[in-house]
């Protein structure tokens, strides 16, 4: 990048400091001339120029990052010192490798790990090459990337993103318990990481401690008020925690506790979708699920519509805000059968092929039928052109 394209990104991405450079090569001797400078005033704050052999590179780079750390006025403890000086191969051969390794495309994720395990075995002081290797075999072979995980954990101990490589290999393996015990020892000395409190939140989760799943996200999301995935998640959580309490029945037939819990959780939930869609309006996920959160706080029927027309427009082909606006219109929350007859007409016409568009509306009619002490007269005839429709297209083999 030439400086004016580096000063670009950097408005782009809030970025004040900006390092540009150039790179020299002639034979086997390199020279590097570097500045660093602040993006307001364009005045340099820091300049370098390396020279060397290619074998050198590495260290002399991994030097200067020291060297510009220390002219900035920024004190690192030891052990993070050691760890930038050996974030680098050894060798220039070794850094020519792990390059192509690194851009080795997705569906060649078999290819790249064996690269970096090999890389790993000959330079063993390599901590970037554990990390890439467990990551490259996290999806087709997640006990290897455990155990790749947990033996770089051990050798690099306070290497804050091995010990998060760790925490997600421990995640990805079901090993909730050890995970939450991680990412509290993690926490003590990073307690501002939002990927770290989500894995924590998730894997109580995945143990069903809903509790401390949904307390966990949501001191993350009041920590990062403007991420809306922390927002989005925690919402999410706390749906599922109502969802738990009430266990598919009547709210009159809960427990005081179980009433409390479902109150509480659906408020949060319902708070935390406001706060996600106005940082970010234009995701349909969130409105999407915002249609359910008004739903189950009682809102007026149009709040939840009004969602849907947002979620139905920023998500083309967006079964799930169809199959959320239908059930607020069950027997039990609004009782709209006549808006549910209107909304199932216009998302067939919508998708005429789509066999699960009619299913849904099918299942609709189904527990109206079925729950409703007063269902419309149309109910059958509605069941039974919905499934002969899903029928034709192949979404079901027989009524």
């Amino acid at each position: 990048l030439s400086r004016r394209e580096a000063i670009q990104l950097a408005r782009i991405f809030g970025i004040k400091n900006v390092m540009t450079g150039i790179l020299k090569k002639h034979q086997n001797q390199v020279e590097v001339r570097g500045e660093i400078f602040d993006l307001d005033t364009s005045a340099t704050i820091v300049a370098f120029k390396l020279r060397g052999t290619l074998d050198e590179l590495p260290d002399l780079l991994s030097q200067s990052a020291l060297d510009t750390l220390k002219t900035l006025g920024v004190k690192l403890p030891r052990r993070n010192r050691k760890y930038i000086r050996r974030r680098t191969p050894s060798s220039y051969r070794q850094f020519e490798r792990a390059m192509n390794a690194y851009f080795l495309p997705e569906e060649r994720a078999t290819e790249s790990a064996e690269l970096w395990k090999k890389i790993a075995d000959e330079d063993p002081e390599f901590a970037f090459a554990y990390v890439e290797w467990a990551k490259r075999t996290a999806v087709e072979d997640p006990l290897n990337s455990y155990l790749t995980a947990q033996k770089a954990y051990q050798k690099f101990l306070h290497n804050g993103r091995i010990h998060q490589l760790y925490i997600v290999s421990l995640y990805n393996n079901k090993r909730y318990k050890k995970a939450v015990e991680e990412c509290e020892k993690f926490l003590k000395e990073n307690p501002d990481n939002p990927r770290v409190k989500w894995l924590m939140a998730f894997s109580y989760k995945e143990m069903e401690d809903y509790k401390n799943a949904v307390e966990t996200l949501e001191r993350a999301a009041l920590n990062h008020p403007h991420h809306w995935i922390m927002q989005y998640d925690c919402a999410w959580l706390a749906l599922q925690w109502a969802h738990k309490a009430q266990k598919g029945r009547y709210f009159s037939r809960l427990s005081s506790e179980e009433k409390q819990i479902f109150r509480d959780s659906v408020r949060l939930a319902l708070k935390k979708l406001l706060s996600a869609v106005e940082i970010y309006p234009e995701n349909g996920k969130i409105w999407t699920l915002l249609i359910n959160a008004y739903r189950v706080n009682g809102y007026s029927i149009s709040y939840a519509e009004r969602a849907f027309e947002k979620a139905y427009q920023l998500i083309p082909h967006n079964i799930q805000a169809y199959q959320n606006l239908l059930w607020a219109y069950s027997y039990g929350y609004s009782n709209e059968p006549d808006r549910a007859r209107a909304l199932i007409k216009r998302v067939t016409d919508d998708y005429p092929d789509d066999p699960e568009v009619y299913m849904e509306g099918a299942n609709f009619w189904w527990h109206t039928l079925r729950w409703n002490p007063s269902p419309p007269d149309y109910c059958r005839d509605e069941i039974a052109w919905l499934v002969d429709k899903a029928v034709e297209l192949g979404g079901l083999t027989s009524k």
